[in-house]
């Protein structure tokens, strides 16, 4: 008899507590939009995104591949390309990447040890190593110079400009699996001063983290206000950029044209 009760029992609590959860009330509610740390964490980025915020809350236009249009560019696959030829397996690297007889053979010492590592470490490590080399930018007669740009190898041998450090970045996380349309390389100056500057734009699940120089804190792109960017580009696309109230950009007038020949922070 009291084996009969105590199923009976346990069936009915079974019952209310299903009716319960099953109450509009008391259904859970949808998760919280992760932050761009906890997205790093969670996002496969070998693969494109399906979010695609607007970069710095700008407007965008693609004109093809980026070396038609600025020739410069072409360290983008050039340095992949030499990386590409580079077997990490092969080359004999130190244990620790920050004791390289030089700073290349660090860099490559540090793809070698972010193998598998989180998408937040790489992230973070990638940025401060880059941030560590030495940079050459010079000022020419009161105007920003047109400079050559330097594919990583000699980037990490000798310093070089925001460019180069936005490049080196671009390519080392290439190297570590992330899809090239969750990355672009953003030339674009400071909105106070004017100043020509650029840094790195990786795309998360729902927002954009900057990796910039000379600061080694990840950002999203919405906190850095006094940035606007001319150009962005990858290693397949160019984009030119432009906020309301601007006159879009024309790929075929030379005033945006001569937009890519000073590019200095």
């Amino acid at each position: 008899m009291l084996k009969n009760i105590s199923y009976i029992v346990f069936s009915l609590s079974l019952v209310f507590s299903t009716m319960a959860e099953a109450h509009p009330r008391n259904k859970p509610h949808p998760p919280v939009m992760p932050s761009f740390t906890e997205a790093a964490r969670m996002s496969n980025f070998s693969i494109p995104s399906v979010v695609h915020p607007r970069l710095f809350d700008s407007y965008e236009v693609g004109f093809g591949d980026p070396v038609k249009v600025n020739p410069r560019t072409a360290v983008l696959k050039q340095g992949l390309a030499d990386l590409a030829h580079t077997n990490l397996n092969n080359v004999p690297l130190p244990v620790n990447y920050n004791n390289a007889r030089n700073q290349y053979q660090g860099w490559l010492a540090l793809l070698q040890t972010l193998r598998g590592e989180s998408p937040l470490m790489q992230l973070e490590l990638v940025n401060a190593f880059a941030n560590k080399q030495p940079y050459t930018g010079k000022r020419e007669q009161g105007m920003y110079a047109m400079d050559q740009w330097q594919d990583p190898a000699s980037f990490f041998l000798q310093g070089g400009d925001c460019e180069d450090y936005a490049i080196a970045k671009y390519v080392s996380l290439r190297a570590l699996g992330f899809h090239p349309e969750r990355l672009r390389v953003v030339i674009g100056t400071h909105r106070k001063t004017g100043a020509y500057h650029a840094n790195l734009a990786v795309l998360l699940n729902n927002d954009i983290i900057v990796l910039d120089n000379p600061d080694t804190l990840l950002k999203a792109h919405m906190d850095l206000k006094d940035f606007k960017p001319l150009y962005s580009f990858n290693e397949n696309q160019i984009w030119f950029h432009w906020y309301q109230g601007e006159t879009p950009p024309n790929f075929y007038t030379s005033r945006d044209v001569n937009k890519f020949n000073v590019t200095r922070r």
